[in-house]
């Protein structure tokens, strides 16, 4: 109850100039027609009118003046608008101001004078009223007006808002695209030769590659293995040269060493034949 009762004295705050102005005007319109009314009804029934007659005539003069004051502000034209003030709003004023002043004649001009100011307070305050009607029309109409332009502003936001969503989406799916692509397209690393191993070496060894070992026979001890020097085998020695002149130009022309490696000679041969060849040479000293 309380949530309530805040929210209509917060509407009523908002809207307490407004409500200030139609209540003045509303009060003004209502009290001086109903003294219109009054009189109008008095002269008639004055008149010799009838009673209903005396209470519809009122009706037909202050309803004419609000008629023709609603055309003349709601006319599309100069020519409607000067239309609902010719037909409706003059006459309307004319007709009201003759009742109200025949209303208080017999009591000399100036209570008839005085008695014509509710008339004119009845079509002032009735146009004023219409006016101000008018401009809550057209304030409420701006204010739908830019409600509409502000959802359509809203809605163009959200609109963009998504294209910039599924653009960004898309964007999204190009790039995880041409990573995919770019990886595809790599060039792959040749697997590693797996490393190999020294083959391993079989004891006793074998007759051939195939060959399978062969178990002892029976009877028979195993044959010892045979020690084998590590040396190479020496190329076989090349004989000395046969003729005393060439046996003499290569004692001179290589050391001992070389007789003693290539040739077969032993030691004490060599120097022999160096000191034999090379004392004929000129003493040359014998290494």
């Amino acid at each position: 109850m309380s949530a309530w009762l805040g929210v209509i004295m917060g509407g009523l705050r908002a809207r307490f100039s407004s409500l200030t102005v139609g209540s003045a005007l509303a009060t003004v319109v209502f009290s001086s027609g109903f003294i219109s009314y009054t009189h109008i009804s008095a002269l008639t029934l004055a008149e010799h009118g009838s009673w209903k007659t005396a209470h519809l005539q009122p009706l037909c003069i202050d309803g004419q003046i609000v008629i023709g004051s609603a055309y003349f502000m709601d006319g599309r034209n100069r020519w409607q608008k000067a239309g609902g003030l010719l037909f409706g709003v003059l006459p309307g004023i004319a007709e009201s101001l003759y009742a109200n002043w025949q209303s208080g004649v017999g009591h000399g001009d100036s209570a008839a004078l005085w008695a014509t100011v509710p008339a004119q307070a009845f079509a002032c305050s009735a146009f004023l009223f219409e006016r101000w009607l008018q401009a809550r029309r057209g304030d409420r109409a701006q204010g739908r007006s830019d409600a509409e332009l502000l959802a359509g502003a809203l809605a163009d936001i959200a609109g963009l808002r998504e294209a910039l969503d599924a653009a960004g989406v898309l964007a999204d799916a190009g790039m995880s695209a041409a990573r995919a692509a770019s990886v595809a397209l790599a060039p792959r690393p040749e697997p590693a030769a797996p490393p190999t191993l020294p083959r391993p070496v079989e004891w006793p060894p074998t007759a051939g590659p195939t060959a399978p070992l062969r178990p002892p026979a029976a009877g028979r001890a195993p044959a010892r293995p045979v020690l084998v020097r590590g040396d190479a085998p020496k190329a076989p020695a090349r004989p000395l040269p046969s003729g005393e002149a060439e046996l003499a130009a290569l004692v001179r022309s290589v050391p001992r060493t070389v007789l003693e490696r290539d040739y077969g000679c032993s030691k004490h041969k060599a120097v022999n034949l160096r000191k034999k060849y090379l004392a004929s040479e000129g003493g040359e000293k014998v290494a």
